[in-house]
């Protein structure tokens, strides 16, 4: 029975290289072609070897060749001295107009009230949204207010196709980037809101009947997945624009035409916060 040969693996036969790395060959005059052919790909980069004719390049422009254009920096304008002592650098206009057009990618996130976790964040909109395709980057502007960069036209659309998402059993209310947004705008006085209506008799449980009740909250927006597939009869679950500079119903009273009326519960399981 013939002897099992032991095989080594190296680099090469996985098809891996590094640049400027030498494979052997098992004949001499392949090896001094490879050598020579080697000591030339050295020389290119810039590290000739004492005896070499060609001119040394230097390390520090090959280094400067391989940074983006987006990446490098240039000594702009003549700072001057502020009243502090300190340096003071004025931006000017086109700066800033510049700048715009690269947030195109980005959505506002805002959560009001409580808010989850930078890590939570992150992990729920890259495994929802971002299962395939570019990751998802987040980055925090303030006290509930992320910064969502989306490169993904698509995962972009999606995300905006609705005002506000749930993460971790908060509602997280996005929007496209504006020039315009201020950190520091007023309190809301409107947002969509998720609403929950219980007693409803269950014959209701369609997009008219409960299209009526709602707008006695103000706007109705949309219905739940749930209750859209008619999961659970003991709540329905809405989304609807309500405004905070008025009174909200906490009951709804429906009638029909026999004379039977019905009395609704209704809860707001988060609401803005609103100070006159």
């Amino acid at each position: 029975m013939a002897k099992k040969r032991n095989k080594s693996i190296s680099l090469a036969d996985l098809g891996v290289a590094a640049i400027g790395s030498w494979i052997p060959s098992t004949t001499s005059s392949t090896i001094a072609d490879s050598m020579i052919s080697r000591s030339a790909l050295l020389c290119s980069c810039g590290y000739a070897g004492p005896n070499s004719s060609e001119p040394v390049v230097s390390p520090e422009k090959n280094y400067a060749a391989l940074l983006k254009s987006s990446a490098q920096l240039q000594k702009l304008g003549t700072p001057s001295d502020h009243v502090s002592g300190a340096p003071f650098v004025l931006i000017p206009d086109e700066n800033i107009e510049a700048a715009k057009l690269e947030f195109k990618d980005f959505i506002y996130a805002r959560f009001h009230g409580d808010y989850p976790s930078m890590g939570k964040i992150i992990g729920v909109v890259n495994a929802v949204w971002a299962r395939v395709g570019p990751r998802i980057f987040v980055h925090n502007i303030g006290q509930g207010m992320y910064l969502l960069r989306v490169t993904n036209p698509n995962t972009r659309e999606v995300l905006l196709s609705k005002t506000c998402w749930n993460i971790d059993g908060l509602p997280m209310f996005v929007a496209p980037w504006s020039p315009d947004y201020s950190p520091d705008e007023p309190p809301l006085t409107s947002a969509i809101v998720p609403v929950e209506l219980r007693n409803v008799p269950y014959l209701l449980f369609n997009q008219q009947s409960l299209s009526r009740i709602a707008t006695a909250t103000r706007k109705p927006e949309s219905l739940a997945p749930e209750t859209e597939r008619k999961v659970n009869f003991e709540v329905a679950k809405l989304f609807v624009k309500v405004d905070r500079t008025a009174p909200l119903p906490h009951m709804i009273i429906t009638g029909f035409s026999n004379g039977r009326e019905v009395q609704i519960e209704v809860s707001y399981p988060w609401l803005p916060i609103y100070q006159m």
